[in-house]
Order: C-alpha cells, then structure tokens, then sequence
C-alpha cells in the first residue's frame, strides 16, 4: 500500500485495507478474545500503520483521530459485535450445539425480561478471557432493545451502534 499510495486515491486504500488487510488482523476474530493486552495492542497497531499510510500521517498522530476520519472502528469493537451475534444466534438456537453448551442455562425470553446474566463462579483469572465469561460481559452490556430484536439483521444493526468504537480498543 505504501508504494503505491502516491498513484491510489484515499477511498481505493482504505478498499484495500477493509478487504485485503483488516480480514487477515481479525481472522477467527472470536477466538482471539484470549490474547493478552499486549497482542491486542499489536494487531491495533498493525491497523494504525495502515491507517497512517491512507491518510499520509506520521507515527505521533493519534490513532482514534484517524479511526474517526475514516470511520473504521477498533478491532476490539469489531470482534465485540462479532461475539455479540454469535451470542444473538446461539440463544435463538441458530448457532451450532457445541457453542449454546458453553453458555450458561438462560433463555432469550428469560434474558430480556430479568435483564441479568451471570457467568459461572471461577476463581481463575483466565476464566475471564473465556468464550463464556466474555459473551455474557458483552450480551450484558447491550441495551433491553438490543436484546429484544427478532432477527439476526436488526440485531446486528443494533448491536453496532452500541458496541462499535473508534477510541483505543485494548
């Protein structure tokens, strides 16, 4: 991208990025919710550098300024509502077996109505990077609207006005 930028204009880069870069940084995106802060920082890294190179900026310009100027929220943001939609189609019974085993005994309609889940009680601190800790932390986090939506779609909508940031994801 850096080579050719002088002969791209802005909008062809930021295609470039969007659909040959960004995949490859959140490739299996739900998985990497047990990656140290330090990975994570790194892989928001790798997506400022290439933000840097769309907007011909330098290494001191802030990374929230050039997300927002470009609108492309943080990775971190972006895997959130990705786990939130796996955890959407899981409780309406849409998502593999092996994915609604791992959250814990709750319903959709349960969920919405009480408004409060829990994780399982651990005492480990990995615990809390786990598929199970993370998708209730996040479900938890969605608005009564959010939780109520009938389709995959609106969820999805609903799920990224709440979720998506462009301030520092790690």
């Amino acid at each position: 991208m850096r080579k050719n930028r002088a002969y791209i204009n802005r909008d062809i880069l930021k295609l470039m990025y969007t659909g040959l870069i960004r995949p490859c940084l959140e490739y299996s995106a739900s998985l990497l919710n047990n990656l140290t802060t330090e990975q994570l920082r790194r892989l928001e890294v790798v997506q400022n550098d290439a933000l840097r190179i769309i907007l011909y900026r330098g290494r001191k310009d802030s990374g929230t300024a050039m997300r927002k100027d470009l609108k492309v929220p943080t990775l971190q943001s972006r895997r959130k509502v990705k786990l939130a939609g796996i955890v959407f189609k899981a409780l309406q019974g849409e998502a593999p077996q092996y994915l609604r085993d791992l959250l814990p005994g709750v319903s959709v309609e349960s969920n919405t109505r009480c408004g409060g889940w829990y994780p399982r009680k651990f005492s480990l601190e990995l615990f809390r990077s786990s598929y199970e800790y993370q998708a209730v932390q996040i479900w938890n986090s969605l608005s009564t609207k959010a939780k109520q939506c009938r389709t995959y779609d609106t969820f999805k909508s609903q799920a990224r006005k709440e979720l998506l940031t462009y301030e520092k994801g790690y």
